[in-house]
């Protein structure tokens, strides 16, 4: 496969949605902003979890301002947990950083009901499809694949079962390794997840709580399974509990935690991350959001022990954007950067500079992730 040299385009082109829509959000605010009865949610990035984000992986859910035909109430649903530098989409191209899980991969976990026929329906389907660069290898597009499948147990229990496939471009920092698996087949299952969601009452006067509980199991013959940063991982769980706002019509507000364990091996192994990623997004209507992420994650390693192993700074900048009830979209830039790293660890903590990575006098020790995302999604 020849290399595709689309990055720096696709990279630019979100780049400059984004500042786009950030200038129309100032030029709005100042301007004199009607508010009407219609409820305003967060939102959320599709991805493709988790790792999280966190997932880690649709845009703003809104609800129509109801008719004399159709009457719809909604609940807020939470803001998107910010997406760094992701595992999921850089890994496999030298890339350090971990994905947060994402209201994608948060299953089910939106608590906006339209109380049509369309809420009496319990197998629901999906499909998104997430292409990426990382800032270091510009050269080289990840895309994460993923169908879904939902059942809706209860009004507030879901079920779903969702498969992730990647297609990776054999940019210039390929092995000798991954090529081939590129070269072999450029279409591979990645890993396969199981989660179950349900909503939470709400804490000092949040919106219900989304809670969920997710097992990704790590397999398939995809770059990132075989060579990359989960070669050695047999499954991730992850719980998922954010605490969202409504501020305004116009601003709302989440706080996005997650405890995600890796499952290896050998229990030795496994590890653990604790993270905290609040979220302000700013509605310019009814099809368009901007929002911006920035919180911590806690990695530690040594399963019991709870080594202390790194903490990171996550920063993500994206638009949302709902075309319909069914299509969504999310544009966004993220960060994932060590501000302390254990002495025995292999990587260096180096400045800091936002959305721009930093090296390190050898650049395999730095610990410094920035990704580009796009995103579509589609739920039937």
């Amino acid at each position: 496969m020849k290399p595709f040299y689309g990055g720096k385009i696709m990279k630019n082109l979100i780049v400059v949605a984004i500042a786009a829509v950030s200038i129309a959000a100032v030029a709005q605010t100042n301007s004199t902003i009607t508010t009407t009865t219609t409820t305003s949610t967060q939102p959320a990035s599709a991805t493709v979890v988790t790792p999280a984000k966190k997932i880690k992986k649709a845009a703003v859910k809104k609800t129509a301002t109801p008719t004399a035909a159709v009457k719809k109430t909604s609940t807020p649903a939470a803001a998107p947990t910010a997406t760094p530098a992701s595992t999921e989409i850089g890994s496999a191209l030298g890339i350090t950083g971990e994905k947060v899980a994402t209201p994608s991969d948060i299953s089910g976990t939106s608590t906006t009901t339209n109380v049509d026929a369309a809420s009496t329906k319990k197998w629901k389907g999906s499909i998104s499809s997430t292409p990426s660069l990382d800032q270091a290898d510009a050269q080289s597009i990840q895309v994460l694949t993923k169908a879904g499948l939902s059942y809706k147990i209860t009004d507030k229990l879901t079920v779903k079962a969702a498969q992730t496939f990647e297609t990776l471009n054999a940019g210039n920092n390929m092995s000798a390794d991954q090529r081939e698996l590129i070269e072999r087949s450029n279409f591979r299952a990645a890993f396969t997840d199981l989660s179950i969601s349900t909503t939470g009452k709400g804490i000092f006067g949040s919106n219900d709580l989304p809670i969920s509980l997710n097992y990704k199991k790590i397999s398939g013959d995809a770059v990132i399974a075989q060579k990359a940063s989960y070669a050695s991982i047999d499954a991730i769980i992850d719980l998922n509990i954010s605490v969202p706002y409504t501020l305004s019509p116009k601003f709302d507000f989440s706080i996005d935690t997650q405890v995600r364990h890796y499952q290896n091996d050998t229990a030795a192994k496994s590890s653990y991350r604790v993270l905290a990623v609040p979220t302000l997004s700013y509605n310019l209507n009814d099809v368009v959001s901007i929002y911006q992420g920035a919180g911590l994650i806690l990695s530690m390693k040594d399963n019991s022990e709870l080594r202390r192993n790194y903490e990171r700074l996550n920063l993500s900048t994206g638009v949302a954007i709902t075309a319909s009830k069914s299509l969504s979209f999310d544009l966004n830039v993220s960060q994932d950067k060590a501000i302390y790293v254990n002495p025995n660890a292999n990587f260096d903590v180096t400045p800091f500079a936002p959305y721009q990575i930093t090296n390190a006098s050898d650049k395999t020790r730095t610990f410094d992730a920035v990704s580009y995302e796009a995103t579509v999604a589609y739920t039937f």
